[in-house]
């Protein structure tokens, strides 16, 4: 397996928190960065997303932290907003380790 296996492990520790995979659940439902261009933008903004799970604007702020130290999301301003996307990183890991685990199981 060419798999890391550190990086995984740091994924699923970051993710194991309810309220940091509610976040990251969110992020992936929201994100569209060619919303960046448009002058409404997607809600996948820290303040919105706050909003929208009913949590404190610090507390989410917090997550979103540990949720980009760890490679899971990027962030980019645009004004006052902090934006949240999914790393395409994130996506090739975790495709890769569900193909890995697929593969395992259905033998």
């Amino acid at each position: 397996m060419n798999m890391n296996s550190k990086m995984m492990s740091k994924y699923f520790r970051v993710l194991s928190n309810p309220t940091r995979l509610a976040i990251f659940l969110d992020i992936l439902d929201t994100s569209c960065e060619s919303c960046m261009e448009k002058a409404d933008m997607s809600d996948n903004c820290v303040t919105m997303i706050a909003k929208c799970l009913n949590i404190p604007q610090p507390t989410v702020s917090n997550h979103v932290k540990e949720l980009v130290e760890s490679g899971l999301v990027e962030s980019k301003r645009k004004g006052k907003n902090i934006y949240l996307f999914p790393t395409q990183g994130c996506s090739d890991a975790m495709i890769e380790f569900s193909k890995y685990v697929s593969e395992k199981v259905s033998k």
